[in-house]
C-alpha cells in the first residue's frame, strides 16, 4: 500500500471513530441530563439487574476506572434531581452505596432497553457474520490501544 493511500485510510478511519461520540452524545440526552449521566444510569441498573450488586461509590470509582471526584461530578446532580440516592454500606458504614429511586429505576431500564434495541437492530443490519468479523475487528483494535498507550509525559 503506498503511502498517500496509507494517509487517506488514516484519515477515514479517524474521522469515522470521531462519529460515534457524537451520535452518543446526540442520542443518550434524557430530562436535560448529559449522556454520561444517562450512562451512569444505565450502568448502575446493569449492575443491580445483572450483577446483584448495589455498589459502593468506590466500587464503581475502580470497576470504571475514574476517580472518586468523577463518581461524585456524576452523583450529585443526579441525586438533586431525584434519580439516585446514597447510603451507608450495612456491611461497612464507612462506605456509601449508591442505589437508584423509583423514578432512576425507570429511566434506566428505558435507557437500557433503547441501547439493546440499537444494538440488536445493528446486528440485524449487519448480519451475524459480519457483526462477529466487526467484534472480532474491534477487539483487535482495543488490544492495539492498549499496548501502545503514549507514555506518560514527564515534565522539564
Amino acid at each position: 500500500m503506498n503511502k498517500n493511500r496509507n494517509v487517506d485510510i488514516s484519515h477515514k478511519l479517524r474521522n469515522v471513530l470521531r462519529e460515534f461520540p457524537r451520535q452518543k452524545a446526540l442520542q443518550a440526552s434524557r430530562d436535560g441530563m448529559r449522556a454520561s449521566e444517562c450512562e451512569f444510569l444505565g450502568m448502575l441498573y446493569v449492575l443491580r439487574e445483572e450483577q446483584g450488586m448495589i455498589p459502593t461509590a468506590s466500587e464503581i470509582s475502580s470497576q470504571f476506572n475514574v476517580t472518586p471526584a468523577a463518581v461524585t461530578h456524576l452523583l450529585n446532580p443526579l441525586e438533586k434531581r431525584g434519580y439516585v440516592k446514597r447510603g451507608r454500606d450495612p456491611k461497612d458504614r464507612r462506605s456509601v452505596i449508591i442505589e437508584l429511586t423509583d423514578k432512576g429505576n425507570r429511566v434506566a431500564e428505558m435507557l437500557v432497553r433503547e441501547t439493546e434495541t440499537r444494538i440488536a437492530g445493528l446486528v440485524a443490519h449487519l448480519g451475524e457474520e459480519n457483526t462477529l468479523t466487526l467484534i472480532e475487528l474491534l477487539e483487535s483494535a482495543l488490544e492495539y490501544f492498549v499496548a501502545n498507550l503514549p507514555q506518560e509525559q514527564t515534565r522539564p
